[in-house]
């Protein structure tokens, strides 16, 4: 009986208060009312700087494996867990799923960087982006990367 709808920004780059007003507008454009309804916020971790620290292992958020892009870490969580698991019962297990959920945080992050420092640009690379998603091949892609 619930629904969630949410907006995410780096405060550098978009402050609160100017995304509170950019959520509204998109809410009364989409025709959605927030009668009774309450704002939730939070800060997701996506500054990954390594899993592994001696015998201390960090995994989902608090590794920083959410996707600064996307703001998703379910996946993420689950993933680094089960590897960070099997690592701890045999040292020389090789995490190959954690390094697909790296290289995928790579590539997010690396697209995220571009639009940051796109300054005037940012709109039209973002929209440009969109579209092109509507193409099949990268249609797949996009499920593929950001899943």
């Amino acid at each position: 009986n619930k629904t969630s709808v949410g907006t995410g920004s780096n405060p550098q780059f978009c402050p609160p208060k100017k995304m509170v007003k950019n959520f509204d507008k998109w809410m009364k454009k989409n025709n959605m009312k927030m009668s009774k309804s309450k704002r939730e916020t939070g800060i997701i971790n996506y500054d990954y700087q390594g899993y592994r620290f001696g015998n201390i292992f960090l995994v989902g958020d608090a590794g920083g494996f959410a996707s600064g892009f996307t703001g998703k870490g379910i996946y993420p969580a689950l993933i680094t867990g089960e590897e960070v698991a099997k690592i701890i019962k045999n040292r020389k297990h090789d995490p190959k799923k954690l390094k697909k959920v790296l290289k995928n945080k790579r590539k997010q992050e690396n697209m995220l960087n571009l639009l940051t420092k796109s300054g005037k640009l940012r709109p039209f690379l973002f929209n440009s982006g969109l579209s092109l998603l509507k193409l099949p091949i990268l249609k797949r892609e996009a499920i593929k990367l950001f899943s």
